[in-house]
């Protein structure tokens, strides 16, 4: 079976997580993981969870500034596991694709939209 869905998180992450403590860092990573989890929860078809086989996510990223594209695909890590929680399945190449993207946004109002695409095992 195949499925698709899509939902929006407000606000954006945070681009460059070098430089916090690591308390920040681990904080802002499980909200961000929360989020992301209740989100798919909520948007995600029946008969999905924990029947994953091959998942494609693209995350874009709406914002009033570009980023450059290593940043871009760290600011999703958080998100991501989120997502795999949810749906039971983890992020390797051979289950999951990810794609990124950015789309301007005025300031203040940035917001990370997520699309998924996949088919179940059976």
């Amino acid at each position: 079976m195949k499925f698709s869905f899509a939902f929006v998180l407000p606000g954006l992450p945070p681009l460059n997580r070098q430089h916090k403590h690591w308390a920040v860092l681990s904080k802002q990573n499980k909200e961000w993981r929360s989020m992301a989890a209740v989100a798919t929860i909520a948007a995600m078809p029946d008969g999905v969870r924990g029947n994953v086989s091959k998942v494609a996510v693209k995350y874009t990223r709406r914002s009033s500034v570009e980023c450059d594209t290593d940043n871009l695909h760290a600011s999703t890590k958080a998100i991501q596991d989120g997502i795999c929680d949810t749906l039971g399945c983890d992020d390797r190449p051979s289950t999951l694709t990810p794609l990124w993207a950015w789309e301007h946004a005025q300031p203040k109002r940035g917001e990370v939209k997520i699309q998924i695409q996949g088919a179940t095992k059976s």
